[in-house]
C-alpha cells in the first residue's frame, strides 16, 4: 500500500497492526516504500514504532542497496527526507554502485533536498 502511494491504506494497515518488519521479496521495509511514495505522514507513524534505533532502521538497505532517505531524497520528497533525518537517518550511507542520499537529490535537482542534506553534514 505504502509503495504504491495509498496513504489511507498504509494508515488503515498501521492501525490495525500490520507488521513493520515485513519486507517484501525486494527487501523493501514499510519506511523505505512510503519514503519512496512520498508518504510523509506514514513515515512519521512508521519511526516511532520501532524498537531499535531510528538510524537502522532509517538505513536498512533495499536490494539496490538504497535507504529509505535515498528512496525521499531522489524523488524530491522533502518532508519525508525531514522527518528521516530527525530521527537519526544517516545522510552518508552510500549504496552499492556509490550513491549517497546527496547524489541522487543532485542528479534528479532537487535543490531544495540537496540544501537540507548538505546542511545536515551530507
Amino acid at each position: 500500500a505504502a509503495q504504491g502511494g495509498h496513504d489511507l491504506v498504509a494508515r488503515t494497515l498501521l492501525e490495525a497492526g500490520a507488521s513493520l518488519h515485513v519486507t517484501s521479496k525486494e527487501n523493501f521495509t514499510m519506511l523505505m516504500a512510503s519514503s519512496l511514495g512520498g508518504l510523509v505522514s506514514v513515515v512519521e507513524q512508521v519511526l516511532p514504532h520501532f524498537d531499535v534505533n531510528a538510524v537502522v532502521v532509517a538505513n536498512h538497505p533495499s536490494q539496490a542497496g538504497y535507504s529509505a532517505l535515498m528512496y525521499a531524497s531522489m524523488n524530491g520528497h522533502t518532508e519525508c527526507v525531514r522527518s528521516i533525518l530527525k530521527a537519526g537517518g544517516n545522510s552518508n550511507v552510500r549504496a552499492t554502485q556509490g550513491a549517497t542520499a546527496l547524489s541522487l537529490a543532485r542528479e534528479n535537482r532537487h535543490s531544495s533536498i540537496c540544501a537540507i542534506l548538505e546542511s545536515h553534514h551530507a
